[in-house]
């Protein structure tokens, strides 16, 4: 099995772009970080959860932590790490309340999602003898399933057509 991976290239493009807006976050508030951050954050994340990426998350999320600590103490360099912890870090998503790790505002509640609560979606792979030209009546009845699951995509009207054409393009008789 040949598993995908984001390329080195491209996870350093992103860290690149985290750094930089870590970068000109300096003497700005907590929530002007989190709201420049989560989108690239959850963008990027939805984009490779689809590919074997759960190590490249969690150094990801390890990088955003070690740029928080880094603003944190730029922030105020007089005050203790436990002080900084304590102000910064914390138990802040409420669905994750195991995890006290989260960088954000506790005033405003507001937090820094992290690449790890993207699941990894996995997609099943098809045996080698699954084509549209099989006559099995298994194979069949897959392809049938895949056409009518991939009609749901379509628009209310479209899915309609769809499902008066039998999920076949009357012209040709290949799959909508």
């Amino acid at each position: 099995i040949t598993l995908t991976t984001p390329s080195k290239e491209k996870i350093k493009e992103t860290k690149q772009q985290l750094r930089e807006i870590w970068l000109e976050a300096k003497g700005k508030s907590t929530e002007w970080i989190i709201q420049h951050l989560n989108p690239i954050i959850r963008g990027k994340a939805n984009y490779w959860n689809k590919v074997s990426s759960s190590e490249v998350f969690s150094d990801l999320d390890k990088y955003i932590y070690e740029r928080g600590c880094r603003f944190t103490k730029k922030q105020h360099p007089l005050k203790n790490e436990s002080w900084r912890v304590q102000n910064y870090f914390g138990r802040l998503n409420p669905n994750r309340p195991d995890n006290k790790w989260y960088f954000g505002s506790k005033t405003t509640g507001a937090y820094l999602i992290k690449f790890s609560e993207f699941n990894i979606e996995y997609h099943n792979a098809v045996p080698y003898d699954y084509t549209p030209d099989n006559p099995d009546p298994v194979v069949q009845e897959h392809f049938k399933k895949k056409d009518h699951s991939e009609a749901t995509k379509l628009n209310k009207r479209n899915q309609r057509l769809a499902k008066k054409q039998g999920y076949k393009c009357p012209h040709c008789g290949e799959s909508l």
